[in-house]
């Protein structure tokens, strides 16, 4: 199962590492507990492919490739995951690294990213399994490279101006 965010696109600072968060139900992590929740980053491949940010809840190791989970008064959270309660889900992204879709533009990152079931691992269908998030990633991982690609052009043309 994929669960897809929202498409995020900012101007940072070049080279920075830039958080952002979205508020999600418990039930939008699918999974019971913070360790298990998987979050995949659509990279910009030819074919399309994705890799996973891994989580931690330990400040000091808040970094490129990291998420974690907070409360709403944003309190790290470890453990069980409650599916009625909203959660802060924080991706953290390097500008120009390799979880920027637009890698080769300095000071904009543009994330397309999906929450998907423990189950799926976004690495393809080994031992049997993702198959089916592969084929919903699929489709995710083309609409964000036809959005990325129209964010690029956008920036291009108003650099050019």
């Amino acid at each position: 199962m994929v669960a897809p965010l929202p498409i995020i696109s900012r101007d940072v600072s070049p080279g920075s590492v830039h958080d952002e968060e979205f508020l999600v139900s418990g039930a939008d992590l699918m999974a019971e507990f913070t360790q298990d929740v998987r979050v995949l980053k659509i990279l910009s491949t030819d074919p399309p492919s994705g890799d996973q940010f891994d989580y931690t809840e330990n400040p000091s190791e808040f970094g490129d490739r990291k998420f974690t989970i907070m409360t709403d008064d944003f309190r790290s959270l470890y453990g069980r995951i409650e599916s009625v309660d909203i959660y802060n889900l924080i991706l953290f992204i390097e500008d120009d690294g390799p979880f920027d879709l637009l890698n080769d533009v300095r000071g904009i990152i543009v994330d397309p990213t999906s929450i998907i079931s423990p189950r799926d691992t976004g690495r393809g269908g080994e031992g049997g399994e993702g198959g089916g998030c592969n084929a919903a990633a699929a489709g995710f991982a083309l609409f964000a490279l036809i959005m990325g690609t129209a964010i690029r052009r956008r920036y291009l043309s108003k650099r050019s101006d």
